[in-house]
């Protein structure tokens, strides 16, 4: 497995596997509770967003995003808020999120190409790039990619909030809501996660082909 192939693998299980694991199955009143489960969630995005600070001098996105998302969970769960509210909040991060992220494409390739060069080596991309003259309609394609992985997360956030809406009936910091919380969280691995992440994946395959297509260079050739 290659670094990039390692430090990818790495993301996954720090900001995905490690929170939904510990809230899904360590937050219950038979372990953790509701107050610590969060917070033991939270150290696995929290570690890997410290240790790339210290190595490389910027923190992972994902790693904030899903920091932010969990303690407003863990906020809403001692925060008086209707099973309506509770839904719109659910909805609004991810939403934000996106329209954020599609919005960096306005005046750019936008953040896409900073996920990009994760990836691949950006000195031999760009070189390829120029050498074949097709430096401005890669470009383009990363922006068309940014805004599809935009609306992607856009749309995950009102899945998410459909999803709330329905299983979420009790009002925060009743034990009905835990109970229900448990039952959410279960449910958007498959009805939120999983299709995200696949269309995701779709976008970032468009824009490996056609990274390939530009350069003239198959994928492997262009990683470091």
């Amino acid at each position: 497995m290659s670094p990039r192939h390692r430090a990818l693998l790495v993301d996954l299980l720090a900001n995905l596997v490690w929170p939904v694991v510990v809230l899904t199955w360590g937050s219950g009143d038979d372990a953790l509770g509701p107050r610590w489960g969060p917070v033991v969630a939270m150290l696995g995005p929290l570690a890997h967003a410290s240790v790339k600070r210290l190595r490389h001098g910027r923190a992972s996105p994902l790693s904030v995003l899903v920091i932010v998302s969990i303690a407003l969970n863990a906020a809403s769960g001692f925060i008086p808020l209707t099973a309506r509210w509770f839904a719109w909040k659910e909805a609004l991060l991810p939403v934000g999120f996106g329209l954020l992220f599609a919005g960096t494409a306005r005046s750019g390739p936008g953040l896409l190409s900073g996920l990009l060069d994760e990836l691949v080596d950006a000195d031999r991309v760009r070189s390829a790039l120029d050498e074949r003259g097709t430096t401005d309609a890669f470009a383009s394609r990363i922006r068309r990619g940014t805004l599809g992985f935009g609306a992607v997360v856009a749309a995950s956030g009102v899945l998410s909030g459909a999803l709330a809406r329905v299983l979420v009936t009790a009002d925060t910091g009743t034990p009905e809501f835990a109970s229900q919380l448990g039952r959410y969280t279960a449910w958007s691995w498959p009805a939120v996660t999983l299709p995200t992440v696949l269309g995701s994946a779709w976008v970032l395959r468009g824009v490996l082909d056609a990274l390939e297509a530009s350069t003239g260079r198959p994928f492997e050739d262009l990683q470091g």
